[in-house]
């Protein structure tokens, strides 16, 4: 399986990543998130290191690093920031989604409406089968962190060192509908989507494309077919989340199951599933429940920096 993404590109990726593995957090994380291993799923140690990479090995305040014009303005990253500080900070229940469930679904059209969605937790980290979902740079994708932000959520504010070794603050806002949030990072190229809920009904519109730095000369995005990828992942969380709801899959919502600080033997926790014992259906036989459901409203920025490659997805 060959990238796109080049050659210089995926060595600053190394060399980083090797310096985010001697992190303390990095350690943390790997302790905090200690599931069993699973054949055929991404192993936790890569979620825990793209994670580690997005905060610049930092559980609090970003390094002066990311203290940059650019990446500071830059919502795509911010809102992947965040992802990364909460999913370090709170109880993020991982969750395994069957692989013949995911082809199900994948090859499974939305309806033009569906009715009120219901979300069974406020955060989850998706863990997806190797090799299964590819992005536009031919990069296999590994996880996908969900959130579910109510509105008059305020969202936290973000901390950095500025280049005098001072302390600033990137304030958060309030939120005022809910939202859908989904955030993945892939050998350092950033994702995000965000889908809004408003009376029950999904919002989205148009992909638009952001110019990016082009000293690593990382290919210019195409605009259909980023569409496309981020298209199939936004629906994709939409028809897991239909999946949970219509088909009563039993799975834990336990967080404090999926999650235990207490965890001093050090034993591995039990993954949980979903969709673990699902059997390929008759597509006649996997219908989706009905909501209104518009067209990708995706907003793209493909972004080289020195924490490694970006490229990010937002509405």
């Amino acid at each position: 399986m060959n990238s796109t993404i080049p050659a210089l590109a995926k060595a600053q990726y190394r060399e980083i990543s090797n310096l985010y593995q001697k992190t303390p957090l990095y350690q943390q994380l790997l302790q905090k998130y200690n599931y069993q291993k699973v054949r055929g799923y991404t192993p936790i140690k890569s979620v825990c290191l793209a994670n580690t990479f997005l905060t610049g090995g930092s559980d609090k305040i970003l390094p002066n690093s990311f203290y940059e014009s650019d990446i500071l303005h830059d919502p795509i990253w911010l809102t992947a920031v965040a992802g990364a500080f909460d999913f370090i900070k709170e109880k993020a229940p991982f969750y395994w989604v069957n692989k013949d469930l995911i082809k199900s679904l994948l090859s499974t059209e939305l309806p033009s409406s569906v009715g009120e969605l219901k979300i069974p937790f406020s955060r989850a980290m998706f863990v997806l089968p190797e090799n299964l979902i590819l992005t536009p740079d031919r990069l296999p994708l590994e996880w996908l962190y969900f959130r579910y932000l109510p509105a008059g959520f305020q969202q936290p504010s973000i901390e950095i060192i500025d280049s005098m070794g001072q302390v600033q603050s990137i304030p958060g806002t309030t939120l005022t509908v809910d939202k859908i949030v989904w955030t993945t990072s892939v050998k350092g190229l950033i994702y995000k989507g965000i889908q809004e809920i408003t009376e029950g009904e999904i919002t989205r519109g148009e992909l638009t494309i952001v110019e990016y730095h082009d000293y690593l000369n990382i290919p210019r995005s195409d605009k259909e077919t980023e569409q496309r990828f981020c298209s199939m992942i936004d629906d994709l969380i939409i028809k897991i989340l239909l999946y949970l709801q219509i088909r009563g899959d039993k799975i834990d919502l336990s967080e404090e199951r999926a999650y235990s600080p207490k965890n001093t033997k050090n034993i591995p926790l039990t993954p949980s599933w979903i969709g673990k014992n699902y059997q390929a259906a008759t597509p006649s036989s996997l219908k989706i429940s009905p909501s209104n459901h518009a067209s990708p409203r995706p907003h793209c920025a493909k972004r080289p920096h020195e924490k490694g490659c970006c490229r990010a997805m937002q509405n």
